[in-house]
């Protein structure tokens, strides 16, 4: 096994094999994922998503909307935004290959390892194509807009784990 550095350019935290492995805590609801407005039409187009200008507006209307007292709360679907193919193809970017600010990476992930913080056993550990975690999980993924023009980010939503 070795270990990767904390460099924001490596997707992979440890090599098992020669295999990059990204580390996810599980039941966590952390933010996994952040990518600032600033870079979402160059990352959009860069992944061949569909209509980016559409999905920007439609973000920065809801940003809008939020901000204006029409929305209870930052926290959104991102089946409002996306579909189901495009989004997987962006959170897999964003996970698993690159960064909205330095491109696809040199050290990618391969597969994800997911864990809980504290008794880690062979029992709890489990390990995941990302096809297989995407499928495991879209239905408690949600994008939360922050700020306006800021950033959004991919999280797990704790109230549905």
């Amino acid at each position: 096994m070795t270990l990767s550095t904390t460099d924001s350019r490596k997707k992979a935290d440890i090599y098992l094999n020669g295999r990059g492995v990204s580390i996810k805590q599980a039941g966590s609801s952390f933010s996994f994922n952040r990518l600032q407005r600033a870079n979402l039409i160059q990352v959009y187009s860069r992944l061949g998503l569909t209509a980016p200008q559409t999905i920007l507006t439609q973000l920065d209307q809801e940003i809008h909307r939020f901000h204006q007292g029409f929305l209870l709360s930052r926290d959104r679907p991102w089946q409002n935004f996306f579909s189901e193919n495009d989004f997987k193809t962006l959170l897999n970017f964003l996970m698993m290959l690159g960064s909205p600010n330095l491109g696809m990476s040199q050290h990618p992930a391969e597969l994800i390892l997911e864990a809980p913080a504290t008794q880690i056993s062979q029992d709890t550990i489990k390990i995941y194509s990302f096809d297989e975690y995407f499928n495991s999980y879209k239905e408690k993924l949600h994008i939360a807009i922050r700020q306006e023009k800021a950033r959004l980010l991919v999280f797990q939503n704790p109230d549905i784990l």
